[in-house]
């Protein structure tokens, strides 16, 4: 039974995030500019100065969110041990955005310029450095990516160049692919969960699943509209914008990728 979480003077809201307990829950308020906003057990926290904006991701103890401008230039911050600090910039790069924390307090993100594919994948430890992804050497063309969440062991899953990725803990990154193993598809990784990657590729909502260290199988899942699957369990069990929750459909083999090395 979907429960209302209650906002200040009753202000229209999106829900962005819920930590892996459940009993917290983060968001904005849909208002001009948007608020930040953090429940806990069902109650309004109030924020510190300088949580600002949208919160992206809270796990534990810490809650990551970012402000924008009217041109979408936004800056990221980290509020931890009673603190709020803004995240680290890369040189070239004026902005920052934050997308998830794992339980080790490693938050995966991006960082921009001014223009909208100018974008590089980073990380930011726990001590608040940050560390730009390797790009993939085999596609040509534009250089651009995306984190969008990251693992307790420090996978992180995501896109680049436009095309659906996966980083390993080692920072080895190997482009997932469509549902048909054809690597030359656009889509994106959203999330991880256990074994599971979650996302879309080639247009096609998609399911991808790891074991010891390698890619080693797809699954096509019920058409849910242009989001893909959005998030998952470590069960298999995926989130799809559509049609809620929604059991796996036609799982099917996919090769690995010739060349793209052991992990």
């Amino acid at each position: 039974m979907p429960t209302l979480l209650e906002t200040p003077g009753g202000a229209p809201g999106t829900v962005m995030t819920i930590d892996p307990g459940g009993a917290q829950i983060g968001g904005r308020l849909d208002v001009n500019p948007p608020q930040a906003i953090l429940w806990r057990d069902g109650k309004v926290v109030d924020l510190p100065a300088g949580a600002t904006g949208t919160i992206a991701d809270v796990v534990g103890d810490t809650v990551v969110g970012y402000s924008t401008t009217p041109a979408d230039e936004s800056t990221g911050w980290v509020w931890r041990d009673g603190k709020v600090t803004t995240l680290a910039k890369v040189r070239g790069y004026s902005w920052t955005r934050p997308h998830a924390v794992n339980a080790k307090g490693v938050i995966a993100g991006w960082v921009h310029g001014t223009a909208p594919d100018d974008t590089v994948p980073v990380t930011w430890s726990s001590d608040g450095t940050v560390h730009p992804l390797q790009l993939p050497s085999y596609r040509p063309g534009e250089r651009s990516g995306t984190a969008r969440d990251i693992a307790d062991d420090g996978t992180i899953v995501g896109e680049a160049d436009g095309f659906p990725m996966l980083w390993w803990p080692d920072g080895t990154p190997e482009g997932l692919g469509g549902p048909w193993g054809d690597e030359n598809k656009n889509g994106i990784a959203w999330a991880i969960a256990g074994r599971y990657v979650y996302g879309s590729g080639d247009g096609v909502e998609t399911r991808w699943a790891l074991k010891d260290g390698s890619l080693f199988s797809t699954a096509s899942l019920p058409d849910a509209g242009e989001f893909g699957a959005r998030a998952g369990t470590a069960d298999g069990t995926a989130l799809l914008a559509g049609d809620g929750l929604e059991k796996p459909a036609g799982r099917m083999d996919r090769p690995r990728r010739q060349g793209s090395g052991s992990h």
